[in-house]
């Protein structure tokens, strides 16, 4: 079977893989944080209007960003971009966690826990504006060039 009709010939290469498979996970598990912390917020607070902001708070830094996440990926290396946005975007969850813990054990408010909600997807839709980028543009030098157009669908 030749390149041009094999749908995988660009996954066939292992560093290609490891990326599209990292950016794929990151991004479903983003998504699926963002589900059960619009669904515990909405249950808590029965506000629809969080459900947009949290749907802002995560859509803005990353669309804006995300012109100044492509100039640093083409300045700096890829790579360690990658490792610092992946770096701070493994402790969040435990903030989100926590804020629904101390909220629960009524130490905060409903006021501190959205605002501290929307803080910390605001932070990751910034990581997110960073690593999209990076890792997008990365993908290009893990395979051959007659496999771009394969590699990108």
């Amino acid at each position: 079977m030749t390149a041009q009709n094999d749908a995988f010939a660009a996954l066939r290469y292992r560093d290609f893989s490891i990326v599209t498979i990292n950016q794929f996970c990151l991004t479903l598990a983003i998504l699926i944080q963002e589900i059960i912390v619009a669904y515990s917020l909405y249950q808590i607070t029965r506000d629809p209007l969080t459900l947009g902001f949290i749907g802002l708070a995560e859509a803005i830094p990353f669309i804006t960003l995300s012109l100044w996440g492509g100039y640093f990926a083409d300045k700096l290396n890829k790579q360690t971009i990658m490792k610092i946005c992946l770096f701070f975007s493994i402790p969040l969850p435990l903030v989100l966690w926590a804020l629904f813990h101390l909220h629960g054990l009524e130490k905060i408010g409903i006021s501190t826990l959205s605002w501290g909600i929307y803080a910390v997807i605001f932070a990751l839709g910034t990581i997110r504006g960073f690593y999209n980028p990076s890792a997008t543009s990365l993908k290009p030098f893990l395979i051959p060039r007659e496999l771009y157009a394969n590699g990108a669908t």
